[in-house]
């Protein structure tokens, strides 16, 4: 097919008019290829270097040894690393969308307890302010002999304030503190 045509007899200054407007098309479709092509480029360069970010921030949680939770204003679990799955014994798919509560102790002893870990949450979700919990003996349903410190976070996560929660497990130096403490106070007692 033709983008341009012209009529016997011809017209040189027309001819040469109508040849312009093809070169001109011509270079405007090729500066449209090259642009095109480098855009995909950079988009291409965008992704590789996303899916890397995506990649290292995996790494860094899946090293860590705490368990990483974020939860929604109604206790939905969003997101769980490993450790939380491995302590729980839970799949990932049996996780997410899950209530906290399904898995957390309602027992839970010590100064802290379910209810006041999820009250905790919601003021984290609704202040933006940090909360940290200490010594939750027996927190989850699967590990009651365990004790963990807990840091509550906001975070905004879907576009939504969150809760970002790490859940220490504090078992081993909880037990040697008390420990020494009952050691110090029966020496106490002793002198």
């Amino acid at each position: 097919s033709g983008d341009e045509f012209v009529t016997l007899p011809l017209q040189p200054d027309e001819l040469l008019v109508r040849v312009k407007v093809l070169v001109r098309k011509g270079h405007e479709a090729r500066s449209s290829i090259e642009r095109a092509r480098n855009l995909t480029e950079k988009i291409a360069e965008r992704d590789d270097t996303l899916n890397n970010l995506r990649h290292f921030s995996q790494d860094i949680v899946s090293s860590l040894s705490s368990t990483l939770l974020v939860l929604n204003n109604e206790e939905t679990i969003l997101f769980a690393n490993t450790p939380f799955l491995e302590a729980t014994h839970v799949e990932h798919n049996h996780v997410i969308g899950h209530k906290l509560g399904e898995f957390i102790r309602h027992d839970a002893a010590g100064a802290t307890g379910y209810g006041r870990l999820s009250m905790a949450i919601l003021s984290v979700i609704a202040s933006g302010q940090p909360l940290r919990q200490r010594r939750i003996y027996g927190l989850l349903r699967s590990n009651p002999e365990r004790i963990y410190d807990v840091a509550i976070s906001a975070i905004n996560y879907g576009g939504a304030r969150q809760a970002l929660i790490v859940a220490e497990d504090v078992t081993e130096h909880a037990v040697s503190e008390e420990e020494i403490s009952n050691s110090l106070s029966s020496t106490v007692l002793f002198n």
